[in-house]
């Protein structure tokens, strides 16, 4: 059971469930996973700080880079690697 945006709740399998490391070793240009008005979205990291990360998310029509904490960011795995 994990809760969503608004409160809403949905059942998801522990399978597809991923941790989020609380200080991700983040570089400019590193694909991550980043929040945005409540779901993780896709984008590429712009500027990262000892407490923030700037994140550029794909495909939402946003400009602006957004701005998230560094324990709320996925770094994503490179294709073929684990």
């Amino acid at each position: 059971l994990v809760q969503r945006f608004a409160g809403r709740v949905a059942i998801i399998s522990t399978d597809a469930l991923r941790e989020i490391p609380l200080r991700p070793k983040l570089s400019r240009g590193q694909r991550v996973l980043a929040p945005w008005v409540g779901t993780m979205y896709g984008g590429k990291v712009v500027s990262v700080d000892a407490t923030h990360v700037g994140v550029q998310i794909e495909g939402v029509g946003r400009k602006e880079a957004v701005s998230a904490a560094l324990g709320q960011v996925l770094p994503t795995p490179i294709k073929g690697k684990k």
